[in-house]
């Protein structure tokens, strides 16, 4: 089937979403370059990714340089002096890919810095709540890595001292920290229990709800059975729970990581913060690490086989 063709029946729902990742996977994997193809071509592949996005639930990281390189190609971002600031906070490829996955390219990280200092510092746009909400998320799944500024610091410590406990402000401060660490308990059960609009609704569920689900699986969890409970993520998304030693050391998931040897001392099994899958390990491994996400629990179905 000639590759248009392919394209437009992802975008149309003619073909089916597992089929068409592997059709864009295989595309990032024979290097296409979007900016060399037709427009007619490029628009079916911005289509073709937008479906995959808005109704894939698989991680999408595999695609994840194929659609930086559109997002770059679509807005000239390869010009870092220059950012189409009203097209780029209204993409919808754009916002997906934020909230979706983890971005891996240094090009759209040095936008996504230079947006959220823009957002935090000053309402630049009408309608800022999706583009906050999607940068909240990102900035969950990379566990804050991103440098901050000395006036960036000096208007989050303000904010945080006079925070209100509202959905939008605990997303703009969530750019920066994960809400729990901000947010009492009481505070951040009532903002889970409550009713958002749909732009932040998905992003309270990441940041704020699923956190709390974890601590409530990881409360649950028999004390003999995690005796040196050890919580590894930044964001509070998951634990590692070694089960048999104490000497075992934790498995620590980080982004791109996918190999663990055989004979470790711990495996991991799950999706740390529900994003990116982490690895299982041979079968001389000698302790197991659980990750208590909710997230994770659901999204994932591992059968191990004799430790």
């Amino acid at each position: 089937m000639p590759l248009n063709e392919r394209l437009q029946g992802i975008r149309d729902g003619k073909i089916a979403l597992g089929e068409g990742y592997q059709t864009i996977l295989a595309l990032q994997l024979d290097g296409m370059d979007p900016a060399l193809l037709p427009a007619s071509e490029f628009t079916l592949l911005r289509g073709a990714l937008e479906r995959l996005y808005r109704e894939f639930d698989e991680d999408l990281c595999a695609c994840n340089s194929l659609t930086a390189a559109v997002l770059k190609t679509e807005h000239g971002l390869a010009a870092l002096d220059r950012i189409p600031w009203e097209d780029l906070v209204r993409d919808r490829l754009f916002l997906d890919y934020l909230a979706a996955t983890t971005n891996t390219d240094p090009v759209i990280e040095h936008v996504i810095v230079r947006v959220r200092k823009r957002l935090f510092l000053g309402n630049e746009t009408s309608d800022p709540a999706p583009i906050v909400a999607a940068i909240a998320q990102q900035c969950f799944f990379n566990e804050y890595i991103y440098e901050i500024d000395a006036e960036e610091q000096v208007r989050l410590t303000e904010r945080c001292e006079s925070f209100s406990g509202d959905a939008p402000e605990t997303l703009r401060l969530g750019m920066y920290r994960p809400p729990l660490s901000f947010l009492d308990e009481d505070a951040a059960r009532r903002l889970a229990a409550a009713s958002h609009p749909d732009s932040l609704d998905g992003a309270i569920t990441r940041l704020v709800r699923e956190p709390l689900e974890a601590l409530d699986l990881a409360a649950s969890l028999p004390r003999r059975a995690c005796p040196n409970t050890q919580e590894l993520s930044e964001s509070g998304a998951y634990q590692v729970l070694p089960v048999t030693e104490r000497s075992a050391r934790p498995a620590v998931p980080c982004p791109g990581a996918s190999v663990l040897y055989r004979g470790a001392r711990a495996i991991g099994l799950g999706r740390g913060t529900g994003v990116r899958r982490l690895p299982s390990a041979g079968s001389d491994a000698r302790a197991l690490s659980r990750t208590v996400s909710g997230r994770s629990l659901a999204n994932e179905s591992i059968q191990l086989e004799t430790l």
